[in-house]
């Protein structure tokens, strides 16, 4: 179990499921092996894109940006540019 974490790597199939799709995946779970459902809160921008040139944006970590910050997993999203750079570490409730 020494390298456990490198053998298997987390793949998301879809993102922004439905309610009667993630039903359909509880109600099926045991003929689903190792499938889940994971929620992961997002960011509200309450100005929109007025602030945007500030703010900055956000998107899925990188192979290379993932071997910068190992606390963080295939598939998360982080801050690319601007405050949302800056301070995901905060955002994400990391201190």
């Amino acid at each position: 179990m020494k390298n456990a974490k490198s053998f298997y790597r987390p793949v998301v199939l879809k993102r922004h499921l439905t309610v009667s799709e993630i039903a359909n995946i509880v109600e099926n779970i045991t003929d689903l092996p190792g499938v889940s459902v994971e929620r992961k809160p997002l960011r509200d921008y309450r100005y929109g894109t007025i602030t945007s040139h500030l703010i900055g944006y956000t998107g899925e970590i990188t192979e290379s940006e993932l071997k910068e910050r190992p606390e963080l997993k295939e598939g998360d999203i982080i801050g690319k540019s601007g405050l949302e750079k800056m301070h995901d570490v905060f955002l994400r409730g990391f201190l």
